[in-house]
């Protein structure tokens, strides 16, 4: 399935103060196969269709949820009762990775909304659809009714946004979980990738060096061997998947203008700002101060 469009950051308006946005929109007919430079979650309120992806084809009805990752491809057609009403969420994942260690413990979570930023096997990653029943639909929209009130604050709180979306998201993990045919619910890894895992993490949060054969020692592991195992699991080398957390935790940073790119540098242990401007752009194609600029508040 190849899209014939994008939805692109002009549509959704995220920014540095607002890194979700929320539409009630309102679909008369087809719409062709497209994907999206940031993540959506769609709720549907009212209507009957036929939702489809490169694995599947389902039926849409009041209550269905979909989360479809930046650059998945998905299309909705058939539309049973003239119209297809939803509630669109976007948001901005690497507003929620800074706190991935406090978000690995809730079932369904993290694989659900923000796995394929962290990952390289996109294999894992299809678009989820499932259901909530009437009143798990009545209590997600009250959340978003209280978003949706937040975000039209003239200095709307960051943290209220934060703490909101998240009860939202753990709502809809618990129904995703709910659901029998989700019997994986999390990432399926081995003992010494999550070990892995951790380390990593913990070496960002306390502003320490990464070492591969540090990590090796303590999961009792030779180089080689965990190297492997963590990329059969990931699709990245443990290297790279820390660079790739790295350039995560200084996106959170650039979303704060009040951080400059010499702090950034600093805080996360690069060697002078051509280095980090170096990896910045390989992974997301763009300098840190394009992406600041991308997402400056309106």
């Amino acid at each position: 399935m190849e899209p014939t469009f994008s939805i692109s950051q002009e549509q959704v308006s995220l920014y540095s103060r607002k890194p979700l946005n929320l539409k009630r929109i309102v679909m008369h007919g087809d719409v062709p196969p497209h994907d999206h430079g940031y993540y959506e979650i769609s709720l549907i309120q009212k209507g009957t269709a036929l939702h489809s992806t490169e694995l599947y084809e389902r039926k849409l009805e009041p209550g269905s949820v979909l989360v479809v990752p930046p650059g998945k491809v998905h299309a909705i057609a058939g539309l049973q009762d003239s119209q297809l009403e939803a509630i669109n969420i976007y948001y901005l994942s690497e507003w929620l990775l800074y706190e991935l260690r406090s978000l690995w413990n809730h079932d369904g979570l993290v694989s659900l909304f923000l796995a394929p930023s962290l990952f390289q096997h996109h294999e894992h990653f299809a678009i989820p659809q499932f259901s909530l029943d009437s009143q798990e639909s009545a209590q997600c929209v009250k959340e978003l009714d209280d978003l949706s009130a937040e975000l039209e604050q003239e200095h709307p709180s960051i943290l209220y946004l934060k703490s909101g979306f998240l009860k939202f998201l753990i709502k809809l993990s618990r129904a995703f979980v709910r659901e029998e045919e989700h019997e994986d619910i999390n990432l399926p890894f081995r003992a010494e990738v999550w070990t892995a895992l951790e380390y990593i993490e913990q070496c960002l949060q306390e502003n320490k060096p990464f070492q591969l054969a540090d990590l090796a020692a303590e999961a009792g592991l030779s180089v080689d061997y965990l190297s492997k195992r963590f990329k059969e699991s990931t699709g990245l080398t443990p290297t790279d998947y820390f660079q790739r957390r790295r350039i995560h935790y200084a996106c959170n940073q650039l979303l704060d203008p009040k951080n400059s790119i010499s702090d950034i540098v600093y805080a996360l242990g690069y060697s002078d700002a051509p280095h980090f401007c170096r990896f910045f752009k390989r992974y997301y194609g763009m300098s840190p101060r394009s992406y600041r600029k991308m997402y400056l508040t309106r």
